[in-house]
């Protein structure tokens, strides 16, 4: 999954290859890493623990960040608030804003179970950068005082070394954030785009809801969105890869799900997906990216906005052309393809029943990736 993408950084999930990379380049800094460090974030990762981040800065594993959902240690363990654990950046990539990065994206993650957020951090120079970048960003300390391997230091009596078990806690509180924000989809140095595309989290649940409601009663197909027509709940609806790969069985793919919000008022707008690879039935009717717009908010310039945004998520998955298309008699999504550079290829017969013109129109749009 990606949390954040520009011209040269992505934020996205930790991955084994991961692993070794970061083993080896902190080897080179002279430090002491082991690899179980990182296979131990992975496995958690994969049991639902918690969510291990990589930046990958220039197609380069540069940092890592991991956030534990709900810990059972230290000041704030067992009380729900959610952990940023082990966060580093490279020496050789620092001073590029790439901590920063990875902070604001464990920080949003964080964001979506509660209000608060904790972590640890060690309290010898190594650490300095760090210590300055939390104060920077609003971490305070807890209050519990100096923590030795796990256990709070008692006033006058527990023997210490300034090693890396000593730690200081600190949290920060979340509700001051932008909602909306978890993810920016567009290239530096242009003018801030109306709305953001951001992963579908409980904060949009009642929105999601609501945007399902309104185009049912507006008649509109579902286009984009991963079978909201089909779930009772937002709870339902966000088990995509369950839920998806029962309905399609063995023509399932994966996708990317993202929501459209306008900025100004944090307002649900749109519903855009990318699946990939493509399927037979893709390669010929559905097509790589699938979307729609709420009625109420139509006639407003979204849907090219939010093409163009996942065109740029397409580019960072080294995808050099995707497949878009349309019933033959839709003037809006033609006109919306075309503004984002679609060719069109040819106009087919729709056998499968997709259309409701029975013709769909099959358009190739170049990602501009060179990968």
């Amino acid at each position: 999954m990606v949390y954040y993408i520009d011209n040269e950084l992505m934020i996205r999930n930790m991955e084994e290859a991961d692993a070794r990379i970061f083993t080896d380049e902190e080897i080179k800094q002279g430090w002491h890493t082991d690899i179980s460090k990182f296979l131990t974030r992975l496995k958690d990762q994969s049991e639902g623990i918690c969510i291990s981040l990589t930046a990958v800065y220039r197609g380069a594993p540069a940092g890592y960040v991991n956030i534990y959902i709900t810990p059972s240690g230290g000041p704030f363990g067992g009380k729900g608030l959610p952990e940023i654990v082990d966060f580093g950046v490279l020496e050789k990539y620092r001073r590029r804003g790439i901590g920063s990065r990875l902070m604001d994206a464990a920080e949003q993650l964080a964001g979506q179970y509660a209000d608060t957020v904790w972590l640890g951090v060690g309290l010898h120079s190594g650490y300095g950068s760090a210590q300055r970048m939390y104060v920077k960003r609003g971490y305070i300390p807890d209050g519990t005082g100096v923590w030795y391997r796990d256990k709070a230091c008692a006033q006058y009596e527990t023997e210490i070394a300034n090693d890396d078990d000593l730690v200081l806690f600190l949290s920060r509180n979340l509700c001051r954030r932008p909602a909306g924000a978890e993810l920016r989809m567009q290239d530096p140095g242009i003018e801030p785009a109306k709305i953001s595309l951001c992963r579908p989290g409980s904060r949009y649940s009642g929105q999601v809801m609501d945007f399902r409601d309104e185009l049912k009663q507006n008649g509109d197909e579902f286009d984009g969105c991963a079978g909201l027509e089909d779930c009772a709940s937002f709870e339902e609806w966000i088990r995509f890869g369950d839920r998806l790969r029962v309905k399609y069985k063995e023509g399932y793919v994966p996708s990317e799900v993202f929501l459209a919000v306008r900025e100004t008022d944090d307002r649900l707008v749109g519903i855009i997906d990318y699946r990939h690879p493509l399927t037979d039935f893709l390669m010929n009717f559905g097509g790589n990216i699938g979307y729609s717009i709420r009625p109420s908010e139509r006639r407003k310039g979204y849907a090219s906005e939010m093409l163009r945004l996942m065109l740029d998520l397409c580019r960072i998955y080294g995808e050099k052309r995707v497949l878009l298309t349309c019933d033959s008699d839709n003037t809006a999504s033609e006109k919306t393809i075309l503004k984002n550079g679609g060719v069109l290829e040819n106009e087919i017969e729709d056998t499968v029943g997709l259309s409701r013109c029975g013709r769909l129109r099959r358009y190739w749009i170049s990602t501009g990736s060179d990968m």
